[in-house]
């Protein structure tokens, strides 16, 4: 009787053995062990985040804003702070992309909107001074804190100014039919048009695409970041529709 092994007694002693039938090659490469999914970071962001987010999306203040129910002058202190947001942001940013490389994955040029905010600031006739408001204090000195601390959670506050345009395609058009400007104005709060559902969806495929990299702490406080945001927006908005701050 021949000695040979045939592949259904292969299979039957690897059974027997409790093992299942093993590939002839398994031995040679090794069982490769199998990959762990990272969780998205994006949809940990919004999911997060909800709660602030809808505060500040329900704000008395901005569901005006949505029904194009507030003049320019009504809207121009927003604005400003909105400006000063940004150029703050930009600013930490571009000086941290040295040491927070990862950065750069995520902010790109198209997300620098402050002069966006300049124009259309002009365009109402405005000045671009930030109001003196303890609000925007605040939220501008968390961004300084943030970028000294721990730069790469500075996505977490340009994940909600980014997640801003997607409602900002309706505002702009609602805005602009009420304040008879032309096609065009108002890219601080429209800046990518027709591509802002793409351009959505890059931004946060470039947060999942780094968060294999990120430890607990780093989302930890890429999350605090942006709720921290939705919450400062919340009290800018606060003291712009206070005519008590205004009118000081």
């Amino acid at each position: 009787m021949s000695s040979q092994l045939t592949p259904s007694d292969l299979t039957a002693s690897s059974t027997r053995a409790g093992t299942g039938p093993r590939c002839p090659f398994a031995a040679m490469f090794g069982a490769r062990p199998a990959e762990v999914a990272v969780p998205s970071l994006a949809d940990e962001l919004k999911e997060r985040t909800k709660d602030a987010h809808h505060r500040a999306e329900f704000h008395p203040l901005q569901q005006r804003i949505v029904r194009g129910e507030v003049t320019p002058t009504e809207y121009e202190p927003f604005a400003r702070a909105l400006h000063s947001i940004h150029l703050v942001l930009e600013g930490a940013l571009d000086r941290s992309m040295t040491a927070e490389p990862r950065l750069g994955q995520v902010f790109l040029n198209r997300h620098r909107r402050s002069v966006h905010f300049a124009a259309d600031l002009a365009t109402m006739g405005v000045s671009n001074d930030c109001p003196n408001f303890r609000s925007i204090d605040a939220a501008l000195d968390r961004i300084a804190t943030t970028a000294e601390h721990s730069p790469i959670a500075l996505v977490g506050t340009l994940y909600v100014l980014e997640g801003s345009t997607n409602g900002g395609m309706v505002i702009a058009r609602v805005l602009r039919k009420a304040w008879g400007l032309p096609d065009g104005t108002l890219r601080s709060i429209d800046p990518h048009a027709a591509q802002t559902r793409a351009y959505w969806g890059e931004f946060r495929a470039a947060l999942d695409g780094v968060a294999p990299t990120l430890s607990a702490r780093d989302r930890a406080n890429i999350v605090e970041s942006a709720e921290a945001t939705f919450v400062a927006i919340s009290a800018i908005m606060d003291e712009c529709a206070d005519p008590a701050v205004l009118d000081a």
